[in-house]
């Protein structure tokens, strides 16, 4: 059995990581693990909470734990536990003790950070439409990845140049 290929594809809101991890999954015909917080957060009748990301955390590791099982080659995950690590800290202040005891950039073999040079979208569940805070993310997913030396790639450009470059990527890593 060949080694299962994780890859992350993460960034701040609205910078086109749904339809980018969409598409690879989609090239690759593999599985697709989607974003647990969308369902999640649609279906909530209230403001969340920090209890609800850390059942959004626990849910997000549990998919990723459950899709792997079905998977060929590749795993996609749209966000991981860096995404809701980033999101707990800017809203609450606050590293959540089941990102601690999971999260690790080694059990990802790429993470593709979505740049923020696409036009943000209104979303219901989106918090920061201004380009400022949008940077101001970017940059600190960039420098989590930088602390714990993770094998990751910034992507950027339209959908098309996105795509192109992260099956690059992809195609180098599979052939070293």
């Amino acid at each position: 059995m060949n080694k299962l290929i994780k890859i992350a594809i993460i960034g701040p809101e609205s910078s086109g990581k749904s339809t980018l991890a969409m598409q690879l999954a989609n090239k690759y015909c593999d599985v697709l693990v989607p974003e647990f917080a969308r369902e999640y957060l649609e279906n909530l009748e209230r403001t969340y909470t920090i209890k609800d990301l850390e059942e959004i955390a626990a849910n997000q590791l549990n998919s990723e734990t459950n899709w792997a099982k079905k998977c060929n080659k590749f795993l996609f995950c749209d966000t991981n536990l860096l995404v809701i690590k980033i999101w707990a800290l800017n809203s609450y202040n606050l590293e959540l003790p089941i990102i601690k005891e999971n999260y690790s950039a080694s059990n990802y073999d790429i993470h593709f950070l979505c740049d923020v040079d696409i036009d943000w979208e209104f979303d219901k569940l989106r918090e920061h439409p201004s380009l400022e805070m949008r940077n101001f993310l970017f940059n600190w997913y960039k420098r989590e990845l930088d602390l714990s030396n993770a094998n990751y790639y910034i992507i950027s450009g339209d959908l098309n140049k996105r795509l192109k470059r992260c099956s690059e990527i992809i195609d180098n890593f599979i052939e070293s």
